[in-house]
């Protein structure tokens, strides 16, 4: 029901985050812009519980729990029937 990011989307640990090589060029941009990434930094490691290409559902489940948007909330609501919670 959800259209995907128009850009992609990855984790880190923000200990990863702060010792990331300043080359990398940090810096914000607009989403807009054909390069974007949105960086989300955890408070722990996004490998732990994660798929191999996909953060786990728990950790999907808490970042979007509070969102108003309907369509969010029937797929969350979807997503938990499946996993019995």
């Amino acid at each position: 029901m959800l259209a995907p990011p128009t850009h992609p989307v990855v984790a880190l640990y923000g200990q990863d985050w702060k010792s990331l090589p300043t080359w990398h060029k940090r810096r914000q941009i607009s989403r807009d812009e054909p390069d974007a990434v949105e960086i989300e930094v955890w408070s722990y490691k996004p490998t732990l519980f994660s798929e191999p290409v996909a953060v786990d559902r728990l950790s999907l489940y808490l970042s979007l729990k509070d969102t108003e948007d309907e369509r969010v909330q029937a797929a969350l609501d979807e997503m938990s029937r499946s996993l019995g919670w």
